[in-house]
């Protein structure tokens, strides 16, 4: 678990957002049970959600199936494919994306940045 992600995701809670797990980790792994261990995960960190959503292969497709509209990834990629059809992404730096120049996605390094960066998507949707 990141520094502040549980601190974080409670308080976004609290905020009344919504908030979706959505992953397609540990998909290839052979007699591995996801949904327990990320439950498990989850419980012992505290971490409420609404919905738990594994083995995602298509993002882009569940994301506007379900009208999400944020979307914190660590993958370039999918944060490229969310952005370049309309859905807010915040690209968390990790040592697999760090060299990727990303001008145009938000990159974070941390928790409290995600935090300032949804503070500010929540702030313009209002304004709209």
């Amino acid at each position: 678990m990141l520094p502040n992600a549980d601190k974080t995701i409670r308080k976004l809670k609290e905020e009344g957002d919504t908030i979706h797990f959505v992953t397609a980790r540990l998909m290839n792994i052979k007699d591995c049970n996801t949904e327990e261990i990320t439950k498990k995960s989850l419980k012992d960190f505290g971490i409420p959600y609404d919905s738990l959503n594994l083995h995602v292969n298509d993002k882009l497709k569940f994301f506007k199936e379900n009208k999400i509209d944020l979307c914190i990834e660590d993958s370039y990629e999918t944060c490229r494919e969310l952005t370049d059809n309309g859905i807010k992404s915040i690209l968390m730096t990790t040592k697999m994306n760090a060299d990727i120049d990303a001008k145009e996605i938000v990159r974070v390094n941390n928790w409290n940045e995600i935090y300032e960066e949804i503070k500010n998507f929540k702030k313009q949707r209002r304004q709209k």
